[in-house]
């Protein structure tokens, strides 16, 4: 089958709002912090990015964006729930969040000179990506283009050198060792 076109979204979009509506209050229940109409529009905006993947017909419709409203939904609570703190680490002494690991919390407390001179300890191609994420606070992707290597080595080098961080940071005070890291 022909992918959709334009006009057929405008049409099925049409159709389906009301539905299209309860599932994105299904799906994000009450009391939340991300809003339906909020998630609806991501929704429909990123159907409408990928329409010409849409192989199927008006019955096939709903399905399909209600699998997206759902992705949607996911997306969103995932970057609600790790992301709380966009700055980087060395204003985080003056940043309130509203969840932190302990990991973030220790981070807060010391300064932000000591969290640097760990980054500058760790080997130069662990150092470059630490330094992009926690520093500068770019987005993996960002990390990748500028470092000119794939997405999944930015995050395997990110993983490795966080944990040499906290490592290198518990062994200046074992007592870290009651944290949850």
């Amino acid at each position: 089958m022909a992918t959709a076109s334009v006009k057929d979204f405008e049409i099925y979009m049409e159709n389906n709002m009301p539905y299209l509506r309860r599932i994105a209050s299904n799906v994000t229940g009450y009391g939340h912090a991300i809003e339906p109409d909020d998630l609806l529009q991501d929704a429909i905006y990123s159907a409408f990015k990928r329409l010409e993947t849409y192989r199927g017909g008006p019955n096939d419709f709903k399905p399909w964006i209600s699998r997206i409203i759902r992705n949607a939904y996911i997306d969103a609570y995932r970057r609600a729930t790790r992301e709380v703190c966009t700055q980087p680490i060395k204003e985080a002494a003056e940043i309130q969040c509203r969840r932190l690991s302990p990991f973030d919390v220790f981070s807060k407390e010391q300064s932000g000179a000591r969290i640097i001179a760990v980054i500058d300890g760790l080997p130069d191609n662990l150092a470059e990506a630490a330094r992009l994420r926690f520093i500068d606070d770019r987005k993996y992707i960002e990390i990748a283009e500028t470092l000119k290597i794939p997405e999944g080595t930015v995050k395997s080098r990110i993983s490795r050198a966080r944990e040499l961080i906290r490592r290198n940071l518990l062994d200046s005070d074992p007592n870290l060792l009651n944290y949850d890291f």
